[in-house]
């Protein structure tokens, strides 16, 4: 195996999760990312921990968006809920085959899908330990304009695996995300100046996020959330983004008492506003 996956896999159970004895780990992958599911799976093993894999189809997930009835597509079963209860923690592996394998499918769908399993997803989210990853593909490589070989460095980069010690690599990195938010965690107000872009909102009493890597890897930034009705003028996004198969760019919101009144785009403009 690929040391680059082996050291992966133990990054995720030792810092990510941070994965103890006797704890119930639920990997969730498909065939791409079975040696990455593979490596999570062994070093969860050796800690004394009870790992499972669940691994899907990459062709599974256009199919059932696309022939599923209602009920079949809002459905929760007992299984997701027992299972959700029983798991200490998730790991879900990002490894497409296809990033456009969504794009014939009507996004109303997905969002009904999405809402209808958000008792399970909040529960998991507040109760419970995660971790979202990726793992580079062929597919993942082509979205961003590189080779696989390439791609896979810059992931690998970015996870500090080509670091001598990872792990502490992201607990330096914590170290100085935290000192940043001492600096600016104290803001009341932000204001955002740029291309087609000045937008105020309030901070005040927000809370202000180190992400070093537990729940997204890889990470490294620092967050926090605007106050709902306090966000004022316009945005403008240059950098293009995919969700569910579909390609939005050229982003520009307007927004007004925190809502958005204005939303455009140039390209994917009708899957913005639905």
């Amino acid at each position: 195996m690929d040391p680059r996956i082996i050291a992966h896999g133990k990054l995720i159970v030792r810092h990510s999760t941070q994965l103890k004895k006797g704890e119930v780990i639920g990997i969730y992958a498909n065939t791409l990312s079975s040696k990455l599911a593979e490596a999570i799976y062994r070093e969860a093993l050796l800690i004394g921990a009870h790992p499972f894999i669940r691994l899907s189809l990459p062709s599974i997930q256009p199919f059932f968006f696309k022939n599923a009835n209602k009920e079949q597509l809002t459905r929760i079963s007992k299984l997701d809920w027992a299972e959700a209860r029983e798991v200490d923690a998730r790991v879900i592996i990002i490894s497409d085959s296809n990033t456009r394998a969504l794009a014939g499918i009507d996004p109303r769908r997905i969002a009904e899908f999405s809402r209808a399993r958000k008792p399970v997803r909040d529960y998991l989210i507040n109760n419970k330990k995660w971790c979202l990853t990726i793992h580079p593909t062929e597919a993942l490589a082509q979205e961003a304009g590189m080779s696989l070989e390439d791609y896979s460095a810059f992931v690998y980069s970015a996870l500090f695996i080509d670091q001598k010690d990872p792990i502490r690599e992201w607990e330096k990195l914590e170290r100085k995300q935290a000192e940043l938010i001492r600096r600016i965690g104290k803001a009341k107000q932000v204001r955002i100046i740029g291309e087609d872009t000045d937008l105020t909102f309030s901070v005040k009493e927000r809370l202000f996020v180190n992400s070093e890597a537990t729940q997204n890897l890889p990470s490294g930034e620092i967050f926090t959330a605007p106050v709902e009705t306090s966000t004022e003028g316009k945005i403008y996004f240059d950098i293009p983004t995919a969700r569910d198969g579909h390609l939005v760019e050229g982003v520009r919101l307007v927004f007004r008492n925190g809502k958005v009144i204005e939303a455009h785009a140039d390209r994917g403009e009708d899957y913005l506003n639905k």
